[in-house]
């Protein structure tokens, strides 16, 4: 039974167009309640006021959605065509190429190179806009990590004349569960960002764990902080405040001097959003920056772990292997097959999902590679 002492508001909306907000709430004589009492005020402007303002955000929304679906479909597109280009140029250069036909070959691997990053940044960034981006849920060791990405820029800060530093915190879990390669993917954006802006000196990155209380809510989980420092030109506080903002850099000068989409940042910020957590930075002219970027882990206690992948067999990395790729690009399917011939593998191309479940209703193959992106079924349906 419901309390009659309670207050309640509601919104009616009358036949001639107007809304009242109706109130009401007890008269009450000591304890107990004698009546009701109830108010009625006009609230149309208001409510169409609101209706406004809710049609503007879902026009927005949907504005974002489409930007995201257009941008997605067309780096697919252009990202295609220049792994081709990579391929087709790997292939070249392993054959009998003259040395000044090689440094040519050699200069479109590295245009090609630089156009598919960014072409991923685009990407990435339209899957964040569009809501689509899905992370990954498995083991995730940040000491493997950090080596790696340490790996990918050694020789870039030895060619600068940079210490490059690179540290996990005793305190880090050596085993936590997440995305390893959206982690890795922010390590790279700001080590990568550091590196470009930083003249002489150090950058370092160094993985902690942030303190918190498990296990006094269900969210349990693990923060982590990933700092990365360098001991740059520094910026002030407008130009902190601009670094995040898509396809912006910290001055107006800085993608003609350095180069750049300005959105390796705002894609990193959008992945540890997703993560739970956020980026900020702190600098000062002349002083360096430190970007601090938080995320939140799940622990690796056998909670929702994924079964163990099955074991490999030890003959599988020198046996040839027959394989049947999924690729509804006739050109991609050619590089793959090259490199796949070469390496002693028999490979088989389908041309969609469908006549790939045919052919795997018929023969048997060792592996399955399969294209994300095509037409019909795409690759995760399939």
């Amino acid at each position: 039974m419901a309390d009659p002492r309670r207050q309640d508001v509601a919104v009616l909306a009358l036949r001639d167009g107007r809304y009242i907000e109706r109130r009401t709430g007890p008269i009450l004589q000591g304890e107990t309640c004698i009546g009701r009492v109830f108010s009625y005020v006009d609230v149309t402007e208001e409510k169409k006021r609101q209706d406004a303002v809710e049609r503007e955000k879902n026009r927005a929304e949907d504005a974002s959605r489409a930007k995201g679906a257009f941008l997605a479909v067309m780096s697919h597109e252009i990202r295609t065509p220049l792994n081709v280009v990579i391929g087709l140029t790997e292939e070249l250069l392993a054959g009998q190429a003259c040395e000044p036909q090689r440094g040519h070959l050699r200069s479109i691997q590295e245009a090609a190179a630089h156009l598919v990053g960014v072409v991923n940044d685009i990407l990435d960034f339209s899957k964040i806009e569009a809501g689509k981006l899905v992370l990954e849920r498995g083991e995730v060791d940040m000491r493997r990590v950090l080596e790696g990405v340490a790996a990918v820029f050694a020789h870039e800060a030895a060619q600068k004349g940079l210490a490059l530093t690179a540290a996990v915190d005793d305190g880090v879990p050596a085993v936590l569960l997440g995305d390893a390669g959206r982690l890795r993917q922010i390590l790279v954006n700001l080590t990568a960002n550091a590196l470009k802006f930083t003249a002489a000196g150090a950058v370092s990155v160094r993985v902690s764990l942030v303190p918190g209380t498990p296990g006094e809510t269900e969210d349990v989980h693990t923060t982590l902080a990933l700092r990365v420092a360098d001991t740059g030109p520094g910026m002030d506080a407008a130009q902190c405040a601009r670094l995040f903002q898509d396809f912006e850099q910290g001055v107006a000068s800085t993608s003609r001097r350095f180069g750049g989409t300005g959105l390796g940042l705002a894609i990193a910020r959008g992945l540890a959003v997703r993560m739970g957590g956020n980026i900020t930075v702190e600098s000062r002219p002349g002083e360096g920056s430190t970007f601090l970027c938080t995320v939140r882990l799940a622990p690796a206690d056998g909670k929702g772990m994924a079964a163990p992948a099955a074991a490999t067999p030890a003959a599988a990395a020198h046996e040839p292997l027959r394989i049947l790729l999924v690729e509804d690009n006739a050109l991609n399917a050619a590089v793959a097959r090259l490199h796949m011939g070469r390496m002693g593998h028999e490979l088989t191309v389908a041309a969609s999902a469908h006549e790939a479940w045919d052919m795997l209703a018929r023969e048997r193959f060792d592996v399955v590679l399969m294209d994300i992106e095509m037409p019909e079924v795409d690759g995760i349906t399939a």
